[in-house]
């Protein structure tokens, strides 16, 4: 990447990183990969089980499936005194795959465990946790939690021990506890100094924190960079290689007509190979959607 083009990015990606929120994946896990910070989150989410402490914690971790199968990297990881595990997910975007997506997280985490025992019965509870910016049903609530009951007797559960719980950051509606509203509120962009709410502050000190550590900024930062560079040149290479092989199919059928196929293919391909890559970095997109993203990026002028 040209010295003077990347001091441009650098500069842009400083100006970013003072201005990231708790909606940022990767500051998110910095903030509740500390044990009181995701404790008192539990707590707050899940006050009828009685969570005191955390017994493990993982951020950003991935749990391997077998060959053929889809592998999952979580925000949050944990597990609680009481051998139940949770997934902590922060959502900023509405992809319209998450009842599914927590479907799958889910079932990941009894794979994860069973690795260990092998045994039906020694499955923990398991919770799945998604931390949503928007409203991912539409009806207002701040929290939509979701366990499996019988159809005809909905006071019957089937008792498999998983929940699924959808949090709302844009809720209107009075469904939660007063500190957990504070909370959603926050996440939602309501600045920590209109909020008296404990664990507000806690968390924007936290979050303060992170922002102030060198080698997590460098970190973040470096990885942004990466995946600008591999944009960028796949953009270029894109162009170039279609450039090249359009003039030369050009010769023998049409200069015009030539540049335009050659360019074109070489464009989908290359649109095939970047998607691939986002989605590598960004589990939450589906495939359209990273090939919709890396069209965008392979097509749009050079800035």
């Amino acid at each position: 990447m040209e010295q003077s083009r990347t001091l441009t990015l650098y500069k842009q990606l400083e100006q970013q990183w003072e201005s990231l929120t708790i909606r940022n994946r990767y500051l998110f896990a910095k903030v509740m990969g500390d044990p009181d910070n995701c404790l008192h989150f539990l707590q707050l989410v899940l006050p009828d089980i009685h969570i005191s402490s955390i017994e493990s914690i993982r951020t950003e971790g991935t749990i391997e499936a077998g060959p053929d199968s889809k592998s999952v990297r979580l925000d949050i990881l944990c597990s609680s005194e009481n051998g139940n595990y949770y997934d902590i997910e922060m959502q900023a975007q509405d992809t319209g795959e998450l009842p599914k997506r927590s479907r799958y997280y889910s079932s990941m985490m009894d794979e994860m465990q069973l690795q260990h025992s092998g045994l039906y019965k020694e499955l923990a509870d398991s919770y799945v946790i998604f931390l949503c910016s928007f409203d991912p049903f539409k009806k207002g609530r701040y929290a939509y939690v979701f366990r499996s009951t019988c159809v005809g007797c909905p006071d019957l559960e089937l008792g498999d021990g998983q929940r699924r719980i959808f949090l709302n950051a844009a809720g209107s509606t009075d469904d939660v506890p007063p500190e957990l509203r504070a909370f959603l509120d926050y996440v939602g962009g309501k600045p920590a100094g209109r909020s008296d709410d404990s664990y507000v502050q806690q968390i924007d000190r936290a979050v303060r924190r992170v922002k102030k550590n060198a080698v997590w900024r460098k970190q973040y930062m470096d990885w942004e960079m990466e995946k600008k560079e591999i944009e960028w040149t796949a953009r270029k290479e894109g162009r170039a290689e279609g450039l090249a092989e359009g003039e030369a199919k050009g010769k023998a059928e049409g200069r015009v007509e030539g540049k335009a196929e050659g360019k074109a293919e070489n464009l989908a391909e290359n649109i095939k190979a970047l998607a691939a890559y986002l989605k590598s970095l960004d589990d939450s997109l589906t495939m359209e959607q990273a090939m919709h993203k890396a069209s965008e990026i392979l097509q749009k002028p050079d800035v």
